[in-house]
């Protein structure tokens, strides 16, 4: 029996790139090959449509909700990638990658 897709996302770290793909298939106006990690996603370009638009993308692949509390609060890629892998069980406490089964 193979993975489904909802099991894959569990098992794989989210990345920045995760996020800027996720962005380039939304429709949203921005060129994609120019945003930073760390820059407010409105200073690159991204309107609170953008945003919202991009956050229900993110909650309906990965199955995560954002709510009232954190809506348009994530406001960097390197914000959305901690806090989706957070979430996802990806990272401890300290935010170190968690190491998933097997030994090394």
């Amino acid at each position: 029996m193979s993975e489904s897709e909802d099991e894959r996302n569990l098992a794989t770290m989210i990345t920045s790139q995760d996020i800027i793909d996720l962005i380039a298939g939304s429709g949203i106006e921005v060129d994609t090959a120019t945003l930073c990690d760390d820059l407010d996603l409105f200073g690159q370009g991204l309107d609170s449509l953008d945003v919202v638009n991009l956050e229900l993308r993110i909650e309906r692949r990965y199955g995560i909700e954002f709510g009232p509390d954190r809506s348009l609060k994530l406001l960097t890629i390197r914000a959305l990638v901690d806090h989706l892998n957070a979430e996802l069980g990806n990272v401890d406490a300290d935010g170190a990658a968690a190491v998933r089964g097997g030994t090394s």
